[in-house]
């Protein structure tokens, strides 16, 4: 919940730039707009650190105090949180920017369930719970390096407003 949470949180900040005049004002400052895509993707990469990094000491201080370790949820938890931070980054990322505020909302709604379907899916087609966590994390970075790398290039091209 941490990861996704915090993530989310960089939808805000494009939105606050778009809403405030910055993304018109820091056309003109001399960063070339795929850095200030790429910031943005950045700052969602932390954020999303972070909350796997809290995510997991919560799970661990609570897991602690009830006494149950049951190593195999906590990995399963620990393989889910990337895939439920990369999938929806690459989706929201664009959304928020070409969308707007309030069509954006819709990407983000669809984007976790799905990136949870595929982990899921994964997790059921595949024999071993470790190749298919391997599989969607590494479809998650495939993913979100994908969108930053041609999202990136696209808004260069685009007026932005």
């Amino acid at each position: 919940m941490a990861t996704v949470m915090l993530g989310i949180m960089v939808s805000g900040t494009i939105n606050v730039d778009k809403n405030s005049g910055w993304l018109k004002l820091s056309a003109v400052l001399p960063v070339s707009r795929r850095k200030a895509v790429s910031s943005k993707y950045l700052l969602f990469l932390l954020l999303s650190a972070a909350g796997m990094a809290v995510g997991s000491l919560i799970s661990l201080a609570v897991t602690a105090v009830t006494g149950n370790w049951d190593m195999e949820n906590i990995l399963v938890f620990l393989l889910l949180a990337p895939v439920m931070a990369l999938l929806p980054g690459s989706v929201i990322i664009p959304c928020v920017y070409i969308l707007g505020e309030e069509k954006s909302y819709l990407g983000l709604i669809l984007s976790y369930p799905a990136a949870a379907a595929v982990f899921v899916a994964l997790v059921l087609l595949l024999p071993n719970l470790y190749l298919a966590a391997s599989i969607a994390i590494a479809l998650g970075v495939v993913c979100f390096g994908a969108s930053w790398i041609f999202f990136g290039k696209y808004l260069a091209k685009r007026d932005i407003g």
